[in-house]
């Protein structure tokens, strides 16, 4: 039996790949470790559960672009050299739109391995850019060990031979393009099962240093990194967060958990702390999903964040959306539709309307 590979680059991906490696009793798994976040490799390093691992150091970026192709030559050649020296039967990535990953996909695709893109959240169901693909010079393909093109958008890359998602209905016509479609989904999970992802990630090792059944209604929202990702300012999103904690926080029997994205700055939330009722969880390692596991959780809110998908799956949270609150306009005409049904959520479009989804027991 050959071993089957595994990219993941984020707690999300591992968290995923545990249970399908679970759920399809794979036996020899290999897991290749891309991530910016040097908790998850520890975590992999210690699971004796794995075949083999791979971890491929990712620092921040470089001060000059000299030294960023150095070092994405270097991080190739490791990945290539590596997935080419060992057999495999099938290589399963979150992403088919980032050097490594397109790397693997081009050795996998040489040596006739199956490639399967899994769903990693709503990329996956954007409509493609356009131009679709990057080209790039042939001083970097030559100097720096570049492909000639990578694509753009996850789920894109036409050497990919099946796309599991959660809701394969939503998937642009593009996309499905010459791929098999099969269905994702882990709602049969059970306490066991949660359990054992609470162990896998010492879940049990964070101190969460605020208080549980206390009686107050508890909203868990789910912070994502609008402003570092250049998608609004940092005023704006400063000034949207702070409206919508003023807005909470009037409910004098609720209390709000944050969890941040990974790739926040945790900084923006720190003078919310200063109400005894807002509370940080500041562990990167910790998926979100498995915060319902230990702390009794009413009411999810967030913008779009996948982890409300699984939230809501396995402890039948509610989640709110919060889009029209931060942006203006839904960048496609679907996205409402997509919240609404894959995600099963409601959507927010005025602060004032908040009430209305908080227990009336608790309003005054």
């Amino acid at each position: 039996m050959k071993p089957t590979f595994f990219s993941v680059n984020t707690i999300f991906h591992l968290m995923i790949c545990k249970l399908f490696i679970k759920k399809h009793n794979i036996k020899k798994p290999i897991i290749i470790c891309f991530s910016i976040n040097s908790i998850i490799a520890e975590i992999i390093a210690k699971d004796s559960d794995l075949y083999d691992v791979l971890i491929i150091e990712r620092s921040e970026f470089p001060s000059s672009k000299l030294e960023i192709g150095k070092k994405n030559k270097r991080q190739i050649q490791k990945a290539k050299r590596y997935f080419m020296e060992n057999e495999s039967d099938h290589l399963y990535i979150f992403k088919d739109n980032d050097l490594i990953n397109q790397t693997l996909i081009r050795c996998a695709t040489q040596k006739d391995i199956k490639i399967t893109l899994i769903e990693e959240g709503l990329g996956l169901y954007n409509s493609p850019s356009k131009p679709t693909v990057k080209k790039h010079s042939l001083l970097k393909r030559f100097l720096f060990s570049y492909p000639k093109q990578t694509y753009k958008d996850i789920g894109m890359s036409p050497n990919i031979n099946e796309i599991l998602a959660s809701s394969p209905g939503f998937l642009p016509e593009e996309k499905k393009k010459n791929k098999r479609i099969n269905v994702l989904s882990f709602n049969d999970l059970n306490i066991r099962d949660l359990n054992e992802l609470y162990r896998y990630f010492n879940v049990s090792d964070i101190d969460f240093n605020f208080p549980n059944d206390n009686g107050l209604y508890t909203i868990l929202y789910m912070g994502q990194p609008f402003s570092e990702f250049n998608y609004i300012s940092i005023e704006r999103e400063n000034a949207k967060i702070e409206g919508l904690f003023e807005a909470l926080t009037k409910f004098k029997n609720l209390q709000v958990i944050i969890k941040p994205h990974p790739s926040e700055d945790i900084k923006k939330y720190k003078r919310l702390l200063r109400n005894n009722r807002v509370h940080l969880i500041e562990d990167y390692y910790l998926p979100a999903e498995l915060i319902p596991a230990k702390v009794n959780i009413d009411l999810v809110l967030t913008v779009h964040s996948s982890s409300c998908y699984y939230i809501n799956q396995w402890y039948g949270i509610n989640a709110i959306s919060l889009y029209k609150v931060f942006f203006d306009v839904f960048p496609e005409e679907s996205l409402k539709e997509k919240l609404e049904k894959m995600y099963n959520m409601d959507m927010l479009y005025n602060l004032s309307e908040i009430k209305k989804y908080i227990d009336l027991e608790y309003i005054n």
